[in-house]
């Protein structure tokens, strides 16, 4: 399933700029791509896209999911065809899935009634979080980044709270 998402990323993401208008018929200059897809399968896509676009010098940086994640996040601005992508593709699915669980938790009376609108900007917030910590700073950082520890603790914060007055519950 990995191979299948990454390869129609890749495609996506080469064809994206086709579907702007960015790479008019006879278009020269450079494509930068980021991409986790394996050295033949880029070869095949960038073989196909450089028989009907010869002018244009394709550069792949082959990258893991999370740096790709990451890369899409910082080119967002610069890139908001690929960004459009990815929120359509990935944000949009989070957030029908983080908010349709909150509104059936609340019914169910396991959750508190919230405004799902931005609570599951809340939720999410510090998967992306982790994200970009760990493909930007950890050269940085004394301490390594602990992906598990990090989910513990946001869990933790998100089923008791900050509040020291609340009965502690157990994180699934």
């Amino acid at each position: 399933m990995k191979k299948v998402t990454a390869t129609i990323l890749a495609i996506v993401m080469l064809l994206s700029s086709v579907a702007v208008g960015a790479l008019a018929e006879g278009a020269t200059g450079e494509l930068n791509i980021y991409t986790t897809v394996s050295e033949l399968q880029y070869n095949a896509i960038v073989g196909a896209f450089q028989a009907k676009y010869p002018g244009l010098t394709i550069n792949a940086t082959q990258a893991g999911a999370g740096d790709c994640k990451s890369r899409i996040i910082a080119e967002a601005g610069n890139l908001p065809e690929v960004a459009r992508f990815y929120h359509d593709e990935v944000i949009a699915r989070a957030r029908a899935t983080v908010s349709a669980t909150l509104i059936e938790a609340a019914a169910a009376g396991e959750f508190r009634p919230v405004d799902t609108d931005y609570a599951w900007r809340i939720v999410i917030a510090p998967l992306l979080f982790s994200i970009i910590w760990k493909h930007s700073f950890p050269a940085f950082d004394a301490q390594p980044f602990d992906f598990r520890r990090h989910l513990a603790a946001q869990f933790d914060l998100l089923f008791n709270g900050i509040s020291a007055t609340r009965k502690k519950k157990e994180s699934p």
